[in-house]
């Protein structure tokens, strides 16, 4: 009965959030004041993510020269262009980010991540993005940084074919709409193009003290879980099927999954005995992967 009452507590809170989140002045707000935390370990995330998209580039037959010139495109940066920043470091001609939610940290701290991490660059690279370091304005003219805030399902169609690489870290686990997705990702890129995506299964935050753990999101209803999150950043729940089936759909070639990351045997018999319905015709091994890296070209 307690754990029953603290369930319900938990889901009466987020909903009062997500409902909170729908109110423009305060998820303008409170994007604002998020996205103006630059944390401590910006830079271990930066070299995580930069390492991740060498990896992935190399597996795709992309060698040391490939982003010379090429059009990159980040889904979901957070509150900073950190990534299209050292992709125009390797070379890259244009870098953009697009992102759902809220709006780029302040100059200040803009300036500063970047300035973290150039310290990792070699001379060559940061001599390419000198001009970017101490942080310019995205609508300055002829500029090689660009910034869109639109889903990326809805992406505008004057984008169509302009980018050579399209990359995402965690972001792809929180687009409402995978096929949509992909058919975005897939009029973005110029043919012949890359995309490389890490893709997170599992949930974060105070949904995991529940008993199912990081799959404790599997255990409310597709109405409940939109009634407390369809304001708010939150995972899909979407297994890697979905992603590789939508993927195939949009027309994408030479796709490769690689698992990250999984569920151990003792977390998915947990899980089993209060899987919600809306998800009991999920394969053990579809509820395996905790987190896989995607790729593909158009």
């Amino acid at each position: 009965m307690k754990e029953k009452l603290r369930r319900w507590t938990f889901i009466v809170e987020e909903v009062l959030k997500n409902l909170a989140m729908g109110i423009g002045p305060i998820r303008a707000h409170r994007g604002s004041r998020t996205r103006r935390r630059i944390r401590a370990d910006v830079l271990g995330a930066f070299i995580a993510m930069r390492d991740f998209y060498l990896q992935h580039l190399g597996r795709l037959g992309a060698d040391d020269g490939w982003l010379r010139g090429k059009r990159v495109l980040e889904v979901g940066p957070g509150e900073s262009l950190v990534i299209p920043f050292w992709f125009l470091a390797q070379g890259a001609s244009q870098a953009a980010g697009l992102d759902r939610y809220m709006e780029l940290s302040p100059p200040g701290a803009q300036a500063n991540v970047y300035a973290m991490a150039a310290e990792t660059l070699k001379p060559e690279e940061r001599a390419r993005v000198a001009d970017l370091l101490p942080w310019t304005p995205l609508d300055k003219p002829g500029g090689r940084l660009a910034y869109f805030v639109t889903p990326i399902e809805k992406a505008p169609s004057d984008l169509d074919g302009c980018f050579d690489l399209v990359v995402s870290y965690n972001a792809l686990t929180c687009v409402y709409d995978v096929g949509a997705t992909m058919s975005s990702l897939y009029r973005l890129l110029a043919p012949g193009g890359k995309m490389i995506h890490r893709i997170p299964c599992g949930s974060a935050g105070a949904i995991v003290a529940f008993g199912a753990g990081p799959l404790n999101q599997l255990t409310f209803s597709r109405r409940v879980w939109e009634l407390m999150f369809s304001n708010r950043m939150s995972t899909n729940r979407q297994p890697t099927s979905i992603y590789v089936n939508q993927c195939q759909a949009a027309g994408f070639q030479g796709i490769r999954v690689e698992i990250i990351d999984t569920f151990t045997d003792e977390e998915l018999d947990r899980l089993f005995p209060m899987l919600h319905h809306d998800f009991q015709n999920r394969s053990r091994e579809d509820l395996k992967a905790y987190c896989f890296a995607l790729s593909a070209v158009k």
